[in-house]
């Protein structure tokens, strides 16, 4: 029995001395295991910490380059916008400025010209002007047409340029409205008053008078005018324009028309026979050699020499 138990004891130190060992072996394992584990923690966090910021910094930067790329177009369109109003500024500045110039221009031209009467003005502006008396009348009339067809039918006349043509209404029943015609320029008015007469001989205007239009006072002097002529008879006056003047017979007037004419060439032969002379005279007294003598003295006297006074 005691045997047994010594044996006992023995193993069961031993047993716990290789336990002691192992605990010792385990404890160094996990001292060892703990430093490499620190060890990589520490590199892990040192590597992703760098890996981190790397990251960080590239997402930063592209961000801050698309941003940059952003306020740059934006800034290039406004740029160019802002030219742009800049540029039209300029140009509606010009025009104002243009048209003021113009303005200011315009009325210092009126303050120089002398004031027109409104009389005169309206005068001006009749200058061109034609009055149609006693052309038919129809509804729904192409008058501008018919105006054409009577100056190319009636006159004979072709490339009559007319800037307006207008109907008056007129008051009295069955008589057409007089008709008002404003040419382009003097020449074609003046073409068409020198062969007015010509609807004389044509079947269809025998009765149609063109006349000038003329401001309305004296539209009304000649009214009385013709008035004064018919009452009084037409086999003894007549009018010449705005003037009454006894009619004469042809043999008459063909002898003033000589005379008038005659007149007015020896008017023009004075005048250039006077003025040939007045021209030799002033030569001779330019080139002639002068007595300085008598010159002194008449200047010294303040006397007249050749119509001078010296």
């Amino acid at each position: 029995m005691n045997t047994i138990k010594v044996v006992s004891k023995q193993t069961n130190s031993n047993d716990l001395n290789g336990l002691k060992i192992m605990v010792g072996n385990l404890k160094d394992s996990m001292n060892t295991l703990s430093d490499h584990l620190s060890t990589r923690i520490d590199s892990l966090e040192s590597n992703s910490a760098k890996t981190f910021e790397k990251v960080v910094d590239r997402k930063i930067e592209t961000a801050m380059k698309k941003e940059r790329n952003i306020v740059h177009k934006e800034m290039k369109n406004l740029e160019s916008k802002v030219t742009k109003d800049i540029e039209q500024l300029k140009v509606d500045v010009k025009k104002d400025f243009q048209s003021v110039k113009n303005e200011i221009s315009s009325l210092k031209d009126c303050c120089q010209e002398p004031m027109i009467r409104p009389e005169a003005r309206a005068e001006n502006n009749k200058r061109n002007n034609a009055i149609i008396r006693n052309l038919a009348e129809s509804e729904n009339e192409n008058l501008f047409n018919k105006v054409s067809g009577l100056l190319k039918d009636g006159l004979r006349l072709k490339n009559i340029s007319m800037h307006s043509v207008e109907r008056k209404r007129s008051f009295r029943e069955g008589k057409p409205g007089l008709v008002i015609v404003k040419f382009q320029n003097a020449q074609d008015k003046r073409k068409v008053m020198e062969v007015k007469k010509t609807f004389r001989e044509a079947r269809n205007y025998r009765e149609v008078f063109i006349e000038n239009d003329l401001p309305k006072a004296e539209m009304m002097l000649n009214a009385n005018l013709r008035h004064i002529v018919n009452t009084i008879g037409k086999d003894k006056l007549e009018i010449w324009g705005s003037r009454i003047h006894t009619k004469r017979n042809d043999n008459e007037s063909r002898e003033r028309t000589d005379l008038s004419r005659q007149l007015y060439e020896q008017r023009g032969r004075r005048h250039e026979q006077n003025t040939s002379s007045n021209v030799r005279d002033s030569y001779r007294r330019e080139n002639e050699p002068r007595d300085t003598d008598n010159f002194r003295q008449s200047t010294h006297r303040g006397g007249f020499r050749n119509g001078r006074h010296y």
